[in-house]
């Protein structure tokens, strides 16, 4: 059995609706990546207004200058680090992506074969959840290795109601032809989001079958969606999920890469001072 272009149409009649969907979820992307980067401007304003009352809090209480200082570094640092801490971290390698995670498990979908009807209920080890697609699923892949996909191309694969606490959630994420093959070159757009209401957006371009992409939160995971970006003018592009990974993580602190430079700039100035102290 073959797939279809979209739903009871053909790739000739399904090219404007193709496009008029990809037209309208470019423009909700970036409606959230603007909300986004609104939350992130709120608090780096908070950030700004906490250094400026310790600043006048230190001078107020007439702490030496050395201690004011050495104060100043610390406290900053405790609060940057804990504001720095993404709600949603990207991970675009699994061994990472494990080393950072609790108790995964992982649903490889080799027992979907053929045309599947949604919603379906799975398991990856300890974790449930529901995966939804318009017009349903497709079985797709290898004899040896089953991929999950939609029966229509322009359907959006939906990953939600997450049991077990999951805090974590990765996969290989890449496009399909019609007959179930994988289709090189494509682009893949996923969207997570979580319980803190933040979500992040990641294109796949050049999607391949050993492409890993992982997101952990600070709270818990409450969806992920995959949608394979159209070539408008023969909408042949199947989006394809294989070996998703869902999991806990041992602490609630999840740093961001970029946290790590900070705490060796704060830790070289207190180095600083205190050899200044010594001398």
């Amino acid at each position: 059995m073959r797939r279809q272009f979209s739903r009871g149409e053909n790739s000739a009649n399904g090219v404007d609706n193709v496009y008029k969907k990809t037209e309208r979820n470019a423009k909700i992307r970036a409606i959230s990546i603007f909300f986004n980067d609104l939350r992130m401007m709120a608090r780096i304003l908070l950030v700004t207004k906490y250094l400026h009352w310790l600043t006048r809090s230190l001078g107020h209480f007439m702490i030496t200058k050395s201690l004011g200082l050495q104060s100043l570094v610390i406290a900053s640092l405790v609060l940057a680090s804990s504001i720095s801490q993404a709600a949603l971290t990207v991970y675009t390698d699994q061994a990472s992506f494990l080393a950072a995670v609790s108790a995964p498990g992982t649903d490889t979908f080799d027992d979907v074969d053929g045309t599947t009807a949604s919603p379906i209920s799975r398991t990856a080890g300890a974790y449930s959840y529901s995966a939804s697609a318009t017009d349903g699923f497709f079985g797709v892949g290898t004899t040896s290795d089953h991929w999950l996909s939609t029966y229509t191309s322009k359907d959006t694969i939906l990953f939600n109601n997450f049991g077990g606490g999951v805090q974590a959630i990765g996969g290989y994420f890449f496009g399909s032809t019609i007959d179930g093959v994988f289709f090189p070159g494509q682009s893949i757009t996923v969207v997570a989001g979580d319980s803190d209401g933040d979500s992040i957006t990641k294109l796949i371009s050049d999607s391949t079958t050993t492409g890993f992409l992982g997101f952990i939160s600070d709270s818990l995971i409450t969806q992920l969606s995959v949608t394979a970006v159209q070539i408008v003018e023969s909408a042949n592009n199947w989006a394809a999920v294989n070996d998703l990974v869902l999991a806990t993580t041992s602490s609630n602190n999840i740093p961001e890469p970029g946290t790590v430079p900070m705490v060796l700039a704060a830790l070289g100035v207190l180095g600083l001072m205190a050899k200044r102290r010594k001398a």
